[in-house]
């Protein structure tokens, strides 16, 4: 979530860290550099963002939240919340859910078959196979480094089996690294421009 993200990714944040915090039985005593003192599971990705993204005095508002509702909501603002218009603006499309449901048919992904997904964007493939099939195990591979971030927020959520990664995937190409998956899934965001186009 770097200088210029949009505001949706970071109630995405926000939601993230609400539902960790709240999952946390001090939650209410918990100060804004307690967030980074504390262990509470966040990677430091997700600390570093929070920094950039959320100020002390923003903390101070976001944690009253805490007081009124239950860690699930936030998960579920987290998991559920449309993320159509920052892909519109970033040049690329959230993966429909009917290709996702396609896919997930076509490929029949089976309990410990590892699973990439190429381009995974903001994680929707891998967050509702995880949900379908817990028992796989999930990779994601991203350039985007918010993209990434956002994936992974939602990938803990729902699966303990899932990793992203942040690299180029022409990298996972030249190194025939995608031979250890027994299933691949690619949506690529055909609005980005191509910068590997021939040898």
């Amino acid at each position: 979530l770097a200088q210029g993200s949009k505001v949706d990714s970071k109630l995405i944040l926000a939601a993230y860290l609400l539902y960790v915090v709240s999952s946390n039985p001090t939650s209410s005593e918990i100060s804004y550099s307690q967030l980074f003192t504390l262990d509470l599971g966040l990677s430091p990705d997700a600390e570093f963002a929070i920094k950039e993204n959320i100020s002390s005095k923003e903390w101070e508002s976001l944690l009253q939240l805490t007081e009124k509702y239950p860690p699930e909501i936030f998960a579920v603002i987290a998991l559920t919340y449309d993320l159509s218009n920052e892909f519109k603006t970033s040049g690329s499309e959230a993966t429909p859910e009917s290709v996702v449901r396609l896919a997930q048919r076509i490929l029949q992904v089976k309990p410990q078959d590892n699973v990439a997904d190429v381009c995974c964007g903001y994680g929707t493939f891998l967050c509702e196979s995880a949900l379908d099939e817990p028992s796989a195990n999930y990779t994601g591979f991203e350039i985007n480094t918010t993209n990434r971030l956002i994936a992974e927020i939602r990938t803990r959520l729902v699966s303990d089996t899932t990793s992203i990664n942040l690299t180029d995937v022409f990298d996972l190409i030249d190194d025939n690294h995608l031979q250890q998956y027994d299933k691949i899934f690619s949506n690529y965001p055909f609005k980005l421009p191509l910068r590997h186009l021939g040898g």
